[in-house]
């Protein structure tokens, strides 16, 4: 029986739930800090804490990384012992290009689509209905948010927030740690550490 360990029972944990069970994994174990005061999930227990998962290496095939926060994501993703196999999860209604690249941990959910020669970086959210256009490069530990559409040959960089129902133009750059609020569209190259947001969006100031 394949058994998955999944670390964070929130809501994003909700939707890798349902992938990874359309994709095969018979019986799924959770983990997260809010236990004990969360002690079940989805119907299923909730084992113990983050801090806890090292201890159940041995019943467990493979890990995934739930958590919606990208800096939490990436601090849990780099604790993980090198002895527990880190898996990506891809929902069967996404499409992916056989010429792009998909990091290590990475999340396609639902009607994603990533076309020719996209790049996405380890454990990366593509979030419900996202558009990663062909020669794109995700960074890292980044979250395109549900309906966003990102353009030719964009550059995003790591641990970015692009946040739902937002359009990139082709070509723009987009440095680490942005957030990008929802609905924006962004015309122009964006430094890193910005707040964004707007049409077209604009840097308001520091994230």
């Amino acid at each position: 029986m394949k058994t998955l360990g999944i670390l964070g029972a929130g809501g994003h944990s909700k939707v890798v739930s349902e992938v990874a069970i359309e994709r095969g994994w018979e019986r799924i174990f959770y983990w997260d800090d809010d236990f004990p005061l969360r002690t079940s999930h989805l119907g299923k227990d909730i084992l113990g804490s983050l801090s806890m998962v090292e201890s159940s290496h041995g019943t467990v095939d493979s890990f995934f990384v739930a958590i919606g926060d990208n800096h939490t994501r990436e601090r849990i993703v780099l604790s993980l012992n090198r002895s527990a196999k880190l898996i990506s999860l891809r929902s069967g209604s996404s499409v992916v290009s056989n010429s792009s690249m998909v990091g290590l941990g990475s999340f396609i959910g639902p009607r994603v689509v990533v076309n020719s020669f996209a790049a996405i970086g380890k454990a990366t959210i593509l979030n419900t209905g996202s558009i990663i256009e062909h020669d794109c490069s995700i960074g890292n530990f980044s979250h395109i948010g549900p309906g966003s559409t990102i353009c030719g040959s964009v550059k995003v960089g790591n641990r970015t927030l692009i946040g739902a129902g937002c359009v990139v133009r082709p070509e723009i750059e987009i440095g680490d740690d942005v957030l990008i609020g929802a609905g924006s569209v962004v015309v122009s190259n964006i430094p890193a550490g910005s707040k964004v947001y707007g049409v077209p969006g604009r840097v308001r100031g520091l994230k």
